[in-house]
C-alpha cells in the first residue's frame, strides 16, 4: 500500500510473480489514509485504513482471483485522527484461524486519547475494548503470540517537542 501525502492519494498495487511486474489492483483513494495490509485465506488480502476524511476505521478485501475489491466496511465510525501523530493503527494476523487483531488510536493528539481494539473473525468485525487512555498517543503496534494466543499492544504516549515525520 502506498500513501502519497504530497499529492493526496493512496493506492494498492500487487507484485505479479508470474510476470515479475507490479500490477494495479484498481484501488486508488483520494486522501492521505494511514493503511495496513494483511493476508487472508483463499488468495484474498485485507486493507485496513484510518480514513482521514471521515475519521472512520475501515476495511476492504481484495480477491486476487476475481481482481475485485469487496467494498468498504466500517469498523469504527468515531476515531478522530491526527495528522501530526500518524502511526496510530496496527494489525496482526493469527495464521491458524485467520483472525485479524486491530489496535488503533482515537483522539491521539489530545489529553482524551484512547487506544481501541477490534477483532475480525473471517466474516465481520467486533470492537473488543480499550487498551489504554492516555495524554497523546504517538504510535501503536500490536502482536500476537501464536502459541498462547495472547495479544500485546505497545504504544508511545506524551507530547513531542517537534512533529513526527511518517
Amino acid at each position: 500500500a502506498i500513501s502519497d501525502e504530497a499529492n493526496g492519494f493512496s493506492t494498492v498495487d500487487k507484485y505479479n510473480t508470474g510476470t515479475g511486474a507490479w500490477d494495479s489492483t484498481s484501488l486508488t483513494i483520494g486522501g492521505q489514509h494511514f493503511m495496513r495490509l494483511l493476508p487472508l485465506a483463499l488468495g484474498k488480502v485485507m486493507l485496513i485504513r484510518h480514513n482521514v476524511s471521515t475519521d472512520f476505521i475501515e476495511s476492504n478485501v481484495y480477491d486476487a482471483a476475481l481482481g475485485t475489491w469487496a467494498g468498504w466496511v466500517t469498523i469504527d465510525a468515531a476515531a478522530p485522527k491526527s495528522l501530526t501523530y500518524k502511526e496510530t493503527i496496527s494489525a496482526t494476523l493469527d495464521k491458524a484461524t485467520n483472525n485479524i487483531y486491530l489496535a488503533y488510536g482515537a483522539n491521539v493528539a489530545v489529553a482524551s486519547a484512547v487506544i481501541r481494539t477490534a477483532l475480525y473473525n473471517g466474516t465481520g468485525w467486533t470492537l473488543k475494548g480499550n487498551v489504554a487512555a492516555a495524554d497523546t498517543i504517538k504510535h501503536v503496534s500490536i502482536a500476537l503470540d501464536e502459541t498462547t494466543k495472547d495479544v500485546y499492544v505497545a504504544y508511545l504516549q506524551g507530547t513531542l517537542t517537534t512533529a513526527m515525520n511518517a
